[in-house]
């Protein structure tokens, strides 16, 4: 069995929060909070406030294929497939594609919003290897997981680290 990481316990919201404050001094990036109930400023606590341009990017990016999409494919349809002369005007009759372009734009950029945010956060994930712990995650505890994956890790630092900052038990956490 590989190891995952270290999973730490924090009894009050005070420590936890000191032990976060700390962690990210210490120069910490890759942990994960997992607690039952909502904590506030937890965003600003972890630095995870900032807005990533990944969705700005996915939005418009999305908007702007649902856009071109809507217009090539009626242009095809009216232009090249089955030209139609109705009436003397143009084939390509841009303002007769707008509607159907805004509304490909629309659902286009709700794809890849809804995509990005699924790849985001890594779904779908139906296991963690912190399930398999001893501990009930289901308290009233909070608890800090540190990934073995992060370049900062070492397991007796960390679990130093965590020991001074009060946690309440430390566990290594084993994947498959």
């Amino acid at each position: 069995m590989k190891l995952h990481g270290l999973l730490a316990s924090f009894v009050s919201l005070e420590d936890f929060t000191k032990a976060v404050r700390e962690c990210k001094r210490q120069g910490y990036r890759h942990f994960d909070v997992l607690s039952s109930q909502e904590i506030e400023g937890l965003d600003e606590l972890m630095g995870s406030s900032e807005r990533s341009p990944l969705f700005s990017f996915a939005a418009i990016s999305g908007a702007v294929t649902g856009i071109l999409t809507g217009f090539f494919m009626q242009w095809y349809a009216d232009v090249w497939s089955a030209p139609l002369d109705v009436g003397g005007k143009p084939l390509n009759s841009w303002p007769a594609f707008v509607p159907l372009c805004f509304i490909l734009m629309i659902l286009f950029s709700a794809f890849s919003l809804l995509f990005t945010f699924i790849f985001k956060l890594r779904l779908p994930e139906p296991y963690h290897p912190v399930f398999k712990t001893s501990l009930d995650l289901s308290k009233n505890h909070f608890y800090l997981l540190f990934p073995a994956e992060d370049p900062l890790y070492n397991n007796e630092a960390v679990s130093a680290l965590l020991k001074h900052l009060r946690a309440h038990s430390i566990e290594e956490v084993l994947c498959d």
